[in-house]
């Protein structure tokens, strides 16, 4: 939008307007209109010819906003009209399927105008209020390990309904005030735990929404906007954001999206690799004030200060106060540089005892309680890190980005230990660095980027997106820092790795092939324990059935409740294999391997992967959307250099994954799907070999069948195969029902 603008396809607002002013998806709709208006009318020769337009993206563009563009256009013949010129306009060669879509377009537009009016109320100015109301039901069967009971759980968890309100007091004075009304997190008594346990579990089914969500109050003065209130924002990966995985995830509803169509999701995700995901896989959360000023001499800034938002934190409550900056200055320089920026960071997060409200288990039937501290001193934490990152864009084909960040962690020993000077554990420090530089070439059709990525082992971000891999291995005479293995997720971030990355997105006539090549390897050396996650139906984000059958209290057994978890774990003789639960909606299995030579050893691990999408529906012609998507994905961990990538199970550990995908629309607003998928562990390092066969079916449907309104069904049919370990095997179902309305 900020080229056309400024090449003069855009003339309602300036070009600087969308560097420093967030829009909505109608603004954006209006303004696509607008720049194809006005190419179109460039073509005919009724306005002066302006710079080339980029006419793919400004198709591209006008085709993901056109439902948009319908729903704000209040004129229907005005808007008739104007998709004639620019239907008559871009006639001729190359464009015979952007015509179609206009056509599809046109007979389109009445329903979907006449159903936005019929369910927005937007009040009087200066005050508006819309919301959305959703039920959500899910349900999990899993039958298996040895002579363990079935395990059922159901759960309405996420039901809620949101107001959204906004509103103009004066011209310097809005307000935006959002309220969530959710169910009460009942599910956890179901299984009358709190008469084993005196504490009640977490919801983990729960969106962690409050009464007070997103609320914020605004103040616009001069220029400066000041913003009170629990919202999202985020800096960079190394410094504020959340962990997310870039690993496909298309049959799986995005329980924390907002308002789309359901063929517009799949238009997206097919026709231009884009899937829209919630703030909360990509964000920070901040419950306090934020400051912006978006045209401060040129520059544009955001300073937000406030406590943590740790939502998922259920048993030890850290009561952090969060601040972060950021400073960003554009800059270019005609025909050689466009739309370069360089940014400052500053991010900074510390507690004390007054701030720590930590759980204390005495109960005898609890268990193990070391994963817990008995003092609180345990959880006293600060980290400061200061950075700063550019982008360059260099001859409308070359890209150039990177970014540099050091950290510095203060904390204290977590563990109780008899050994502390009067009971309190020594303190230790933590400091590191993150780096890393891109160079991407836009070679139409291929577009490639090479990355480099350092993360020093002693790097600890807390509210960033890189994984922590360290902890504390011994306390005397001295605090010792070591590092796990983490050979999990490869498209992740985690410290003590220096990694390269190639990328490839070749565009075929109807799709594209996304192709990925990975080399990463450790900076200190870690020893036999090897950590990995389930992805296939254990990622945060389809399901996480692995948490759910070992929702192991974060890592203490309670009988009954958990007696599939000391189960699985008491097969293999010494621990050698085992379920680590990491925090809720994941798990993580550690292993234990027998390599020979030192303890310690640098770790290589290499990934590649292949992934085509592709309109089947473009290709033979029809209107009705026909899509297919296939993944393939090894990752092989190596104890000692190597750049291959293959299915080896007399290395540390080999991991494959295979899935395919496809949704086919019934009618303009009916869309079923398919989904399958394998993921395959194996390794012979160590006593008992292990080999794990994950499987996974789906099917799939999704209705529009009512203004705004959507209904969302998953059936989901699960098998995980522990070869050498036949009793550690189970299956079973995962269902899933959502209804969601916006109004």
């Amino acid at each position: 939008l900020y080229v056309m603008a400024r090449d003069g396809y855009i003339n309602s607002v300036p070009a600087g307007h969308f560097k420093y002013n967030p829009i909505s998806h109608y603004e954006a709709a209006r303004y696509i209109v607008e720049a194809a208006s006005t190419y179109a009318a460039q073509k005919k020769g009724t306005v002066a010819a302006k710079k080339p337009v980029d006419t793919d993206a400004l198709k591209k563009y006008y085709e993901i906003y056109r439902k948009r563009a319908f729903e704000i256009y209040d004129k229907t013949l005005e808007m008739r009209n104007q998709l004639k010129e620019i239907e008559a306009a871009l006639e001729g060669p190359g464009v015979q399927e952007f015509t179609a879509a206009l056509e599809t377009a046109e007979q389109e537009m009445f329903d979907i105008e006449a159903e936005y009016k019929l369910t927005t109320f937007r009040g009087v100015p200066p005050f508006k209020v819309m919301g959305m109301l959703m039920a959500r039901w899910q349900d999990i069967e899993l039958f298996g390990l040895g002579a363990v009971p079935p395990m059922h759980h159901t759960s309405l968890g996420g039901t809620m309904m949101q107001l959204w309100t906004e509103g103009v007091i004066t011209e310097a004075i809005s307000f935006k005030l959002n309220l969530t009304f959710e169910r009460p997190a009942n599910e956890a008594e179901k299984n009358e735990m709190s008469k084993v346990v005196p504490i009640t579990l977490p919801e983990y089914w729960g969106t962690g929404q409050r009464f007070l969500d997103k609320y914020t109050i605004n103040l616009d003065i001069y220029g400066w906007r000041l913003s009170t209130g629990f919202f999202w924002e985020d800096i960079t990966p190394f410094i504020a954001k959340q962990i997310l995985s870039e690993r496909p995830v298309l049959f799986d509803r995005d329980v924390y999206a907002l308002e789309e169509t359901s063929r517009g999701h799949f238009d997206n995700a097919f026709l231009h690799s884009f899937t829209k995901r919630g703030d909360i896989w990509s964000k920070h959360g901040w419950m306090g004030v934020g400051l912006y000023n978006m045209n401060l001499f040129g520059s544009r800034m955001k300073v937000m200060a406030g406590k943590a938002e740790k939502f998922n934190e259920f048993y030890d409550k850290l009561f952090l106060y969060e601040y972060a900056g950021r400073w960003t200055y554009p800059f270019m320089i005609e025909g050689i540089i466009n739309d370069a920026e360089v940014s400052a960071n500053f991010f900074n997060t510390s507690n004390e005892l007054s701030e720590i409200d930590t759980i204390y288990l005495t109960d005898p039937n609890v268990g193990d309680v070391s994963n817990f501290p008995a003092e609180a001193h345990g959880n006293i934490q600060s980290a400061t890190i200061a950075g700063g990152d550019i982008k360059i864009g260099l001859f409308n084909f070359v890209n150039l980005q990177g970014e540099y960040a050091r950290s510095i962690y203060n904390a204290r020993a977590p563990k109780p230990y008899t050994g502390y000077t009067d009971g309190i554990p020594p303190s230790y420090t933590q400091e590191g660095a993150a780096l890393y530089g891109s160079l991407g070439l836009d070679l139409n059709p291929v577009k490639l980027e090479i990355k480099y990525t350092k993360i020093d082992p002693d790097y600890v971000a807390t509210a960033a997106a890189v994984l922590d891999t360290s902890y504390v291995a011994s306390y005397t005479p001295t605090i010792e820092i070591k590092h796990n293995t983490y050979a999990g997720d490869p498209t992740m971030l985690w410290n003590n790795m220096n990694r390269i990355n190639l990328f490839s997105n070749i565009t075929i006539p109807h799709g594209f092939i996304l192709l990925n090549y990975g080399h990463s390897q450790q900076i200190k050396p870690t020893g036999k324990e090897l950590y990995l996650e389930h992805f296939l139906f254990g990622n945060r984000m389809n399901g996480a059935v692995w948490w759910h059958r070992f929702f192991s209290n974060y890592g203490f057994p309670v009988s009954p409740r958990d007696d599939a978890y000391t189960t699985y774990n008491s097969r293999y003789p010494g621990g050698e294999h085992r379920i680590i639960t990491k925090s809720w909606l994941t798990n993580q299995e550690r292993i234990i391997s027998n390599y020979e030579g030192i303890e310690e050893t640098v770790k290589y691990y290499n990934n590649a992967s292949i992934e085509l999408r592709y309109a089947l529906s473009k290709l033979i012609g029809m209107n009705n959307l026909w899509y297919i998507q296939g993944y393939a994905e090894l990752t092989t961990l190596y104890n000692q250099r190597e750049l291959m990538v293959t299915y080896a199970p007399n290395q540390l550990l080999s991991q494959n994954l295979m899935g395919a995908f496809m949704v086919y629309g019934l009618t303009r607003k009916i869309n079923i799907m398919a989904s399958f998928g394998v993921e395959r562990w194996a390794t012979e390092k160590c006593d008992y070999p292990l080999e794990h066969i994950d499987n996974e079916f789906g099917v799939g449907f999704d209705y529009d069948f009512a203004p705004r309104t959507a209904l969302f069904l998953r059936a989901k049919k699960i098998i995980h195969k522990d070869v050498h370990m036949p009793d550690n095997s189970f299956d079973g179902w995962h269902l899933f029902m959502e209804l969601k309305n916006f109004f």
